[in-house]
């Protein structure tokens, strides 16, 4: 065989050669966008998540001792604008706060007491208002919890 022969098998080697990585290359980058479509969904998942969980109310209501009951802040942020309506009627009801509406800090409460008489009427719970990271009005209902729970 002639140098041009020879260059031309070269030639189809190497091109052959080419083929063969456009292909492992094709295959990689296929597998690359698939696994960065699972990562792009995986943080969808953890997005919404986060969104729901900062939705969601971040109160937990306990009872201290006597009539006297505390509203916890669960949550990671400080909540402004917090006020306690008391749903019930006939019942002593006082939160113990210098101003009102109030802000609770993050795994901070706000006493109250709650004593019913016995002329206590209506549903035994508590209403929180509170204004949202983003600017927005919630509310959140709880039942008064038993004494001793």
């Amino acid at each position: 065989m002639d140098l041009g022969g020879w260059l031309g098998v070269a030639g189809g080697l190497v091109s052959a050669a080419c083929a063969v990585v456009s292909v492992f290359q094709a295959r990689k980058s296929k597998e690359e966008r698939v696994a960065a479509e699972k990562v792009a969904q995986s943080l969808e998942v953890l997005a919404s998540a986060a969104a729901k969980q900062q939705q969601a109310p971040p109160w937990e209501l306990l009872w201290s001792s006597g009539a006297r009951y505390r509203l916890v802040n669960m949550g990671a942020e400080t909540v402004d604008g917090v006020e306690i309506e008391c749903l019930a009627k006939h019942v002593a009801f006082d939160v113990e706060a210098d101003s009102k509406p109030t802000s609770i800090d993050s795994h901070a409460s706000l006493s109250f007491i709650y004593e019913e008489s016995i002329a206590a009427e209506g549903h035994r719970a508590i209403r929180v208002h509170w204004m949202r990271s983003d600017g927005t009005a919630a509310t959140w209902e709880s039942p008064i919890p038993p004494k001793g729970s």
